[in-house]
């Protein structure tokens, strides 16, 4: 009878454990959750904040790694990881081996070619079941709602349309001298819609596909909310992604070769309808309540696309300038570069970062030279063929891996003209498609078929 007894206490006591580990797990998923928000939201802001939530997320991760002995990385991933961080290293090396480098520069963007990696690498391995894929997919569009209606409270409190409510201290107006002194909100969390905005329409578009569940209006509000604060940012990159989405949409279909019948073909074409008859009416409520200034808004666009100072504005101009400066500086040491965090001698963009240019791919080629500019293109090539390859087989993570990758694109080609990727709060873009990947890589292939028949 004691064993009876004894045996029933330990099942018990077995039961209680599993559900304590089971509502941590929960907890520490929504500490991630807030983490990605916070950097979605209010990146450069809130750090200690950010801090306190990494040190818990790090330490969730570093014991369950140690207490089910396996490290939840597959091995194409941890190939990539180890490429990606030996990649930061050597050139980091290099750089300090160059006579008349700065050191402080060198050491100062060492934290973003090898600290950080190594941080999203404990991100994509704590990763380890779908619905956490989905709590984070579901709070990048909170986030895009977010961003996008404090970008519209803030414009029309500082153009005096509302009171103010809200703290502004994430805010500052921007007047444009060679288009009219057309105004522009500057928000540094409107960089994340670069990303969330094409991954929202892409969502939309493959709504019935999901495989997880998301409220349609809450999607519809999203994206609109969304449009209409990049309009109010009047960010070239933006509005040009918004465009390009669609087309970045149909290329992965094609290359993915997934196959859709006549009621999707119907479906898409009703929800591209829904797009552009959408952005027609947003343009003429903002148009009629002379919010904006079309005209102008049309001069800004276009003017980023010419390099002539008489017309361009300062800073295409500047990037022209880039151009020259970091071509000449890449000719001086075309096989290895002069390592990260190096300046060129020809041309200065910030006295305070001075390694880092507008023209980030072009800096790239300057720093890393042919070979390291070859294995950075490598490494993110890799990202879309894998995502690309997991299309061409699974139904069900074809719509896990679509959005991102959508996403993932835009942002790397707004990069190009802009350092995005230079700082930690906005390097999630490219590892986010890299923690899908992961989790297919060690959980979906074993459930290819019965992932797809949910």
């Amino acid at each position: 009878m004691s064993d009876v007894l004894a045996y029933e206490q330990l099942r018990k006591g077995k039961e209680l454990g599993v559900r304590l580990f089971v509502r941590l797990e929960q907890i520490f998923v929504y500490l991630g959750a807030l983490l990605l928000s916070l950097m979605l939201f209010a990146p450069y802001k809130l750090l200690p904040i950010k801090a306190v939530l990494i040190v818990c997320i790090l330490v969730a991760i570093s014991a369950r790694i140690f207490l089910r002995k396996n490290t939840g990385l597959s091995r194409p991933v941890m190939i990539w990881f180890c490429i990606f961080i030996l990649y930061g290293l050597f050139f980091t090396i290099t750089a300090l081996l160059i006579e008349g480098n700065v050191i402080s520069y060198i050491f100062r963007s060492a934290t973003v070619n090898i600290v950080w990696p190594i941080l999203y690498l404990f991100f994509v391995t704590g990763v380890q079941k779908r619905y956490v894929i989905d709590v984070l997919y579901k709070t990048m569009i909170y986030a895009a709602l977010l961003i996008g209606l404090y970008c519209i409270s803030a414009t029309l409190m500082m153009l005096g349309f509302l009171p103010q409510v809200i703290p502004l201290d994430m805010v500052d107006m921007a007047t444009d001298p060679d288009n009219d002194n057309y105004q522009k909100i500057v928000i540094p969390s409107a960089t994340a819609l670069i990303f969330l905005i094409p991954y929202v329409l892409t969502l939309i578009i493959f709504l019935k596909q999901l495989p997880f569940k998301i409220n349609k209006i809450l999607l519809y509000i999203t994206f609109i909310v969304g449009v209409v604060a990049v309009v109010f940012t009047a960010r070239r990159i933006l509005i040009l992604n918004i465009l390009l989405t669609p087309i970045f949409v149909w290329i992965f279909l094609k290359l993915g070769k997934v196959k859709v019948d006549a009621v999707f073909r119907r479906h898409v074409k009703k929800m591209l309808l829904y797009f552009v008859g959408g952005i027609i009416i947003i343009g003429i409520v903002l148009n009629f309540f002379e919010l904006v200034d079309f005209t102008a808004l049309s001069n800004v666009f276009f003017a980023g696309f010419n390099f002539d100072t008489s017309s361009a504005g300062e800073s295409p101009y500047l990037r022209a300038l880039q151009f020259n400066g970091l071509l000449k500086s890449w000719l001086d040491y075309p096989i290895l570069g002069q390592g990260h965090g190096t300046a060129s001698h020809y041309i200065i963009r910030s006295q305070e970062t001075p390694w880092i240019y507008e023209l980030s791919y072009l800096a790239l080629l300057f720093q890393t030279g042919l070979v390291g500019i070859l294995i950075y293109g490598y490494l993110l090539f890799w990202i879309f063929y894998k995502g690309i390859s997991i299309m061409k087989i699974s139904n069900t993570y074809t719509y896990y891996v679509l959005p991102v990758l959508v996403g993932a694109l835009s942002f790397l080609l707004a990069n190009a003209t802009n350092p995005y990727l230079q700082s930690y709060e906005n390097m999630w873009a490219i590892f986010l498609p890299i923690m899908v990947i992961n989790f297919y890589h060690i959980y979906g292939k074993q459930c290819n078929y019965k992932c797809d028949k949910k």
